[in-house]
């Protein structure tokens, strides 16, 4: 079998898109296994915020009232300040 340049470049291209392909198939991998690591930082970061807003209510209303509240006013009163808090941010930010 003869080889002319049309099959060199043929090889070549194909060669190329191995090599892109491999590339490109190695960088999803490696995303994908950094994926569970961010959904676990976030997760975290979202239950430290529930808890930094517990003891923030804890150590600004004295305990006799909560003691007094019943659990749903508390419900109430925390998702208002973290939808506060939330909305502080935002505007911090832009």
């Amino acid at each position: 079998m003869e080889w002319n340049s049309q099959d060199a470049l043929l090889i070549t291209l194909y060669g190329i898109l191995v090599v892109f392909s491999g590339l490109i198939l190695t960088s999803i991998l490696i995303f994908l296994f950094s994926l569970p690591e961010k959904f676990s930082k976030k997760k975290g970061k979202k239950l430290n915020k529930k808890q930094k807003t517990k003891n923030i209510i804890k150590n600004k209303v004295p305990e006799k009232t909560l003691k007094e509240a019943s659990p749903e006013v508390m419900a109430v009163i925390i998702t208002v300040l973290e939808a506060e808090i939330r909305l502080n941010k935002n505007m911090l930010v832009n």
